[in-house]
């Protein structure tokens, strides 16, 4: 089989490929072209980010530039993203219950620095629980 990349709504020269999803837990292959950009974000899951290639700055609660080797932790609903693309900048992203994407279907809410709602929201989904 072979997975097909994703461009990413709302997010600038990105693209994702589901490399693993299961019941609880999914991982994504995302890359980010020369001057892309994820802007700062939500979703509802928990997301562990391990950088693979370039360097970026990550936005959110404490920021500074990450490079290949470092591993970026969020907790669910903390805001994030990345900035600052020079060159080509890719990651591994881990994420709990239900994941990141399903087919067209994305969690993601895109918020101001402040946490507040930036326009547009896109393709924020509903959470089911995965309890019980």
């Amino acid at each position: 089989m072979i997975v097909e990349k994703k461009e990413v709504p709302g997010c600038r020269g990105t693209r994702v490929q589901e490399l693993f999803a299961g019941r609880d837990v999914q991982v994504l292959l995302v890359e980010v072209d020369p001057a892309g950009e994820i802007p700062i974000h939500v979703h509802d899951c928990a997301a562990t980010m391990v950088i693979v290639e370039g360097e970026a700055r990550a936005l959110g609660t404490h920021e500074r530039v990450v490079g290949k080797g470092d591993v970026v932790v969020k907790a669910p609903r903390e805001p994030h993203g990345f900035s600052g693309i020079g060159k080509r900048f890719s990651f591994v992203s881990v994420s709990d219950g239900r994941g990141i994407m399903h087919n067209d279907d994305w969690d993601l809410e895109y918020t101001g620095a402040a946490g507040e709602k930036a326009e547009p929201e896109v393709h924020t989904r509903q959470r089911q629980s995965t309890n019980g």
